[in-house]
């Protein structure tokens, strides 16, 4: 079906290597772009990720099958707001934030009850200022977090579409992502805040800072804008605060160990964290995780060939509500 059109709002790092990744996979239709900055569209259409930049976004989603909102999580729920109407029953929309509860709750109060909506995280290891690419989902996770009564079909859509871009499709609860999300991305973020904070809070640091180096750089770097980055900690405090008590006891235990001055007990202790920092390295570089997780494909028997050569008439009419 040539008339599949997908929207993606956001041309951004995320929205462009989407684009180029499902132009590379051969999606059939027409792709469009949208972004508050209208160059950033247009760029995406240069790069070939997109068929058309759109400068108004409603028009943008108009009659969309599919509507991808790479977005920063604070632009989501005016967005959501600005585009419910245009958006027609069957209509399903994903966004790729880095927390799923509160967009979860966005779409329930902001997008039409006949609009499928499913949170979709993809987890890289790439800097912001990495260049788009076609490949910058291949063998990476995408957390995908339906609700339990998201349609298999709507759910099957999102996990051919993340096979193929190259994502390995890891399912879970909104819930559930949040609370892992706050430990594994958020946490690290305070505590470079609080390094930072000590470091820099008294007269020391103008002697200190000739002194720091890769190591200070890295730990310290929010990886985001810090507004965005603050939005995001205040939105998931409860499964933050919590993470930031048992490094709080972590630490002590450090103190305590360094303090003992048993030196083979550190040693050991520090191998022990060496060898689990390894082994998920690459388990990530490979692509090869616990072969219990949550990653077969959804029940229903929607294919990848059906996708990837355009009959999204047929999922529709699935889907659409009786």
């Amino acid at each position: 079906m040539a008339n599949t059109k997908i929207s993606i709002i956001g041309t951004g790092l995320i929205g462009t290597s989407l684009g180029l990744a499902l132009k590379e996979a051969k999606v059939q239709g027409k792709i469009s772009g949208h972004d508050k900055e209208f160059s950033r569209a247009k760029a995406a259409q240069s790069a070939g990720a997109i068929d058309k930049a759109v400068w108004n976004l409603p028009k943008a989603c108009r009659d969309a099958d599919l509507v991808i909102l790479a977005l920063p999580l604070a632009a989501i729920p005016d967005t959501m707001q600005a585009i419910a109407d245009d958006l027609r029953p069957g209509t399903v929309v994903l966004d790729t934030a880095p927390l799923k509860v509160p967009v979860q709750q966005w779409a329930k109060q902001y997008l039409p009850e006949q609009v499928y909506y499913v949170g979709v995280h993809p987890i890289l290891s790439t800097s912001a200022d990495t260049e788009p690419s076609a490949f910058l989902f291949q063998n990476h996770t995408l957390a995908i977090c339906p609700e339990s009564t998201t349609k298999d079909g709507v759910v099957d859509l999102v996990h051919q579409l993340a096979k193929g871009i190259g994502g390995r499709p890891f399912y879970l609860s909104a819930v559930e992502h949040d609370g892992l999300i706050a430990a594994t991305e958020q946490l690290p973020q305070v505590l470079g805040a609080a390094l930072l904070s000590v470091n820099t809070g008294n007269d020391g640091w103008r002697d200190r800072q000739r002194l720091a180096g890769y190591s200070f750089e890295v730990h310290t770097a929010l990886g985001g804008r810090a507004d965005a980055v603050l939005a995001a900690w205040a939105l998931n405090k409860q499964y933050l605060s919590l993470w930031l008590d048992r490094v709080v006891a972590e630490i002590g235990a450090w103190q305590q160990l360094l303090a003992s001055e048993d030196q083979e007990a550190l040693q050991e202790a520090v191998s022990e964290m060496d060898a689990a920092r390894q082994a998920w390295l690459e388990h990530r570089d490979e692509g090869s995780w616990d072969e219990n997780a949550q990653e077969s494909v959804p029940k229903s028997a929607f294919s990848l060939q059906q996708l990837f050569l355009g009959d999204w008439g047929a999922l529709r009419k699935r889907n659409e509500p009786k």
